[in-house]
């Protein structure tokens, strides 16, 4: 078992960034219950059809402005000679053919414009945190659900965290269009030069005009022995939160697992930390995200109040094996320090979500995300006015009431009867 591979300890430093995050390769789509903070009453939890991840070309040729049309020819009139005495011959007009155009393909999605690198990032130093769920397969593949990218401003001193969806489709060199999820195994596994990293540097210039300086990749096991290392994490929760995720039992079966938090602080360790960073049947992948950030800021506040940034080269010895990462202890104990010291209305983060993307359904039937005209790459170039990392943990809309089905969870407990007080 590969367990152990990357980034744990860079994240906690940087920001906390530890939280790795999403682990949970949950590539399916559960037709079952729908997003809590629906008044609309949901049918209890029967089955889950999964939706297969395919990365077959999409049947359409992209945003309408990536697509080239063919233009209208303009109508040429043919001039008429003035009469004359003499009637000179009409003049011969040759049309003037309109130019050659080549259309998208039927079933290829058309290449965007390489993206220009946004001001905002141009100087800053970009860490790339992949959150992995490699589990034993026969091919020990593994998917990266959980990604996010922060932008260290050091003249500044500020910071940027931004959230990207696992389903966003996008053009990788030498392997077409795939789901962003997909590209750090196909990195791995294909030998791409540099590995799985280098294959998403590459994808991140292309499509965002992101430049990658770092890495730091966590798979889930060494994500809950790092948790319970550090002595769980403490969370504070504004709503009550109802999550699932489907499991096989041992006869083969499809079961749900059940998470109900209500609102006020928690304690997590390892394993539950785990479920509330990737369950997101319920929730979905963006408040999934959110969440994931919520739990990074909690991280790094527990590190800073407990002095654990102070013991970094101990911790680096104790744990380094269950991450992987291009940085080295020096680095971690610089991204701590700024860990420690940074105002947190400094910290910006931004999840991209349903405003910046929409779906798009490929040929094949596996459904993707796309960019929404240039939201997203707006959104990108806006970071570091987006709002401040601890508004994430508040619900803008307020808490949403739990799914109907919750009632077959929640087993109220009896009040214990008083017998009277006879004076006796």
């Amino acid at each position: 078992m590969r367990y152990r591979l990357l980034a744990l300890l860079a994240v906690p430093l940087i920001l906390a960034a530890c939280t790795w995050g999403s682990l949970q390769s949950i590539s399916a789509t559960p037709a079952l219950v729908a997003g809590q903070g629906s008044s609309t009453p949901h049918p209890a939890p029967t089955a889950v059809s999964l939706v297969a991840a395919q990365s077959s070309a999409a049947s359409w040729c992209g945003p309408a402005s990536l697509c080239t049309s063919t233009p209208t020819p303009t109508a040429i009139s043919t001039p008429t000679a003035s009469p004359t005495a003499t009637p000179s011959p009409t003049p011969t007009v040759t049309p003037t053919p309109p130019p050659t155009v080549t259309p998208c393909p039927p079933d290829v999605l058309c290449p965007p414009t390489p993206v220009p690198t946004p001001a905002a990032l141009s100087q800053t130093e970009n860490i790339l945190f992949l959150g992995t769920d490699l589990r034993e397969s026969a091919d020990q593949s593994w998917r990266t659900d959980t990604m996010f990218l922060v932008a260290i401003d050091w003249q500044q001193s500020r910071m940027g965290v931004l959230s990207l969806p696992r389903d966003l489709w996008v053009e990788v060199p030498r392997f077409d269009h795939k789901r962003l999820n997909q590209v750090d195994f196909l990195g791995e596994y294909f030998a791409y030069p540099g590995g799985g990293f280098a294959l998403l540097r590459d994808t991140f210039a292309r499509n965002f005009g992101i430049r990658v300086d770092h890495f730091v990749r966590l798979h889930r096991s060494g994500f809950v022995d790092i948790v319970d290392a550090l002595g769980g994490v403490n969370v504070n929760l504004d709503c009550d939160l109802w999550e699932l995720t489907t499991f096989q039992s041992a006869t083969g079966e499809e079961q749900y697992d059940v998470l109900y938090l209500p609102a006020g602080e928690h304690h997590f360790d390892g394993e539950q930390a785990l479920r509330f960073t990737t369950f997101r049947y319920v929730t979905g992948d963006w408040d999934r995200a959110r969440r994931q950030q919520v739990f990074l800021l909690a991280l790094r506040d527990q590190m800073v109040s407990t002095g654990t940034v102070r013991r970094i080269p101990q911790l680096w010895q104790a744990l380094h094996d269950y991450f992987t990462t291009d940085l080295n202890v020096l680095d971690i104990i610089k991204l701590g320090r700024l860990a420690a010291t940074i105002q947190m209305d400094d910290v910006r983060a931004h999840v991209i979500g349903k405003y910046e993307t929409e779906p798009l359904v490929l040929t094949s039937g596996a459904e993707v995300l796309v960019s929404e005209g240039d939201r997203l790459h707006e959104a990108i170039r806006q970071l570091f006015d987006a709002d401040p990392i601890r508004d994430l943990a508040q619900r803008p809309s307020g808490c949403p009431s739990p799914p109907a089905w919750t009632q077959n969870y929640l087993t109220p407990t009896p009040t214990p009867t008083v017998p009277p007080d006879t004076g006796g």
